[in-house]
């Protein structure tokens, strides 16, 4: 207030979670104002948009760094009248030279002092002046294209979005509240779980404890935050879970002995647990849980997460492998699901209802609404809509977006394909509209869960994107370069008859290697490219990695054969695989059998 910041006039924040972002976020809010965060990766140019944006008379950076970002534009903003900078010394002579109508620098301490000559009366007129419906906050959510887009989100969004997430999960307010913060704070979710829900949990009689981890806390510095911390509730994207179980699957490879087979059993036992503890499931607790709950007590100790009550993923979809895994550790992440639009959550999953994959129930007192378009929907599954008080006041100085985004009826259109079970009530999302792709023939297909179960095949490939919008075929290429469809066919022929060998790892030759091809619109052309990968194994052991041989069984038998040539038994030849699989025990025979087939439906999967 003392620096000039009116009713309704914003501050904007630049720098890594901490007191000072909190403090600074809540007395823009108190003061008749709101608070726009900026992220710290932003470079100058998009700095410049946001604080233009929302005229921001007062902005709060973080050391140096971020203060020679606003340096570099700041005679480019004319509404700026203050930088307040916090988090360490900073170079005095930003002020040299700064005559009228300039921002001048503060340091944090000297600007607290200013709040002296502010009395508690004017600040309390302010206060009460505020109404429920006034902005509070600007979220700036990132479009596909142009500058990201002020969320407006108002005191009602924020107070009451706040109390029905807390009265919808009652395992959050089952004892003291601890959380730590290092999720950007220019994101709705980590304010309503860093600032809000611990605010909320002392309206209601609660101890709660912010936590700030360090800024350098996603490279490495985490772990030890929340060992120190112990929250109760843990709130991370699917990376950062990724990222731990990576971590402790590869400590867990170097376990021997003993140890190694206590280990497994006991996940084993969690695993059970985990799918015991899911919506309309009809397993049952193994009767030695208790044990394995000892055991496993460890793992979770280690990551800090041993007095955790809830763990949740959103943001962005987890994979079911990550979901299992933890829940083979006895930590059951359930998701949430929402967007800046709609305050942060929508649906949340409940440790004490929950199906792994899904986004869980909606909060009280909010509406869902699957909006099926028979053209362009499966049955049962539509855009994913909302509507409620936790519904943002709109787009500032963008109403043209804001008709776009929410309809004349109040619905919120998320963008979002998805289904609610009508059994659970639990939602599921399935894809993007916008990510729709139409192929020349018409058809609409849906790449993600395409590309989920590429991923799930290649464990060794984190990302894919599926490409062929207005193509007769969803993988184009260039037949020059040896990339186009059929090369890339035979490629997954070869990838998924290796991964149903047994091994996890994927070994091809480089494009443009294929060699004399079969034309695509041959009859038999299947039939000439599974001879040829037959023969080409025999002629060319580096086509494939002996590690990566389809059949293990099969290699050892090989390998035995080879042997007795070694010694002169002259009765056993190895001209092709298959002589090698006549000498495998049934059991071994019903295997490949077995492989066979799941080897076909996927390969009918790709086609498709």
């Amino acid at each position: 207030m003392a620096l000039g910041v009116g009713r309704f006039e914003s501050v904007s924040i630049l720098g890594f979670n901490s007191p000072e972002w909190l403090l600074s976020n809540n007395g823009a809010i108190a003061a008749g104002g709101f608070a726009a965060g900026i992220y710290t990766t932003n470079e100058p140019p998009a700095c410049k948009y946001i604080v233009d944006h929302c005229k921001a008379r007062v902005i709060v950076v973080e050391g140096q760094k971020q203060l020679d970002k606003i340096l570099a534009i700041r005679a480019e903003l004319p509404k700026l009248a203050a930088i307040v900078v916090y988090g360490g010394e900073f170079n005095k002579s930003a002020n040299d030279g700064v005559g009228p109508g300039t921002a001048k620098v503060y340091g944090w301490d000297d600007f607290l002092v200013l709040g002296d000559n502010t009395s508690d009366a004017d600040l309390q007129a302010r206060m009460d002046d505020q109404k429920p419906g006034h902005c509070c906050t600007l979220i700036y959510a990132s479009g596909t294209t142009g500058n990201p887009k002020a969320v407006m989100i108002s005191h009602d969004n924020v107070t009451w979005t706040t109390q029905v997430n807390l009265d919808h999960t009652p395992e959050l307010t089952a004892g003291p509240l601890r959380v730590v913060s290092y999720l950007p704070l220019s994101h709705i979710a980590a304010q309503i779980v860093d600032i809000h829900s611990p605010m909320g949990g002392l309206l209601m009689g609660l101890p709660a404890e912010v936590h700030f981890a360090r800024p350098d806390a996603l490279k490495g510095t985490l772990k030890q935050t929340l060992i120190d911390a112990k929250p109760t509730v843990f709130f991370a994207v699917p990376r950062v879970w990724e990222k731990f179980a990576e971590a402790m699957q590869a400590v867990g490879k170097k376990t021997t002995g003993l140890k190694k087979r206590m280990s497994t059993w006991a996940k084993g036992l969690g695993s059970q647990m985990h799918a015991a503890a899911q919506v309309g499931s009809t397993r049952s607790n193994p009767v030695f849980g208790f044990i394995a709950r000892v055991l496993l007590k460890k793992p979770k100790a280690a990551l800090g997460l041993d007095e955790c009550r809830v763990f949740l993923s959103g943001a962005a979809p987890i994979t079911m492998d990550t979901l299992n895994y933890f829940g083979s550790l006895t930590i059951n992440i359930v998701e949430v699901y929402g967007m800046s639009e709609n305050t942060g959550p929508q649906t949340c999953g409940k440790p004490s209802y929950f199906i792994s994959g899904t986004c869980g129930t909606t909060l009280p007192g909010v509406e869902i609404k699957i909006d099926h378009d028979p053209s362009r929907d499966k049955p049962g599954e539509g855009e994913v809509c909302f509507r409620g008080r936790h519904v943002m006041m709109g787009y500032m100085h963008n109403a043209d977006k804001t008709e776009e985004t929410v309809d004349a009826d109040g619905w919120l259109h998320s963008g979002d394909v998805g289904k609610v079970d009508p059994t659970t009530n639990l939602l599921g999302i399935t894809g993007r509209i916008k990510e729709l792709i139409i192929t020349a023939g018409g058809e609409n297909i849906a790449p993600v869960p395409i590309e989920d179960r590429l991923k799930s095949l290649l464990p060794g490939i984190s990302n894919v994107m599926m490409i062929g919008d207005k193509q007769v075929q969803l993988v184009p290429g260039d037949a020059a370069t040896g990339t186009g469809p059929g090369h890339r066919r035979r490629v997954h022929r070869r990838v998924v008859r290796q991964l149903h060998g047994g091994q996890r790892g994927v070994h091809h030759r480089v494009a443009g290697e294929e060699g004399p091809g079969v034309a695509e619109d041959h009859p038999d052309r299947d039939r000439h490219v599974q001879q040829r990968s037959h023969q080409q194994r025999a002629k060319d052991p580096e086509v494939h990695h002996p590690g990566l041989r389809l059949f293990r069984p099969g290699q050892r038998a090989h390998q035995h054969a080879k042997a007795q040539e070694k010694r002169g038994d002259g009765k056993v030849q190895i001209r092709h695989r298959r002589h090698v699989l006549r000498k495998v025990k049934s059991r071994h025979r019903r295997h490949v059998l077995i492989r066979r087939e799941r080897e076909r439906d996927d390969l009918r999967h790709i086609r498709t």
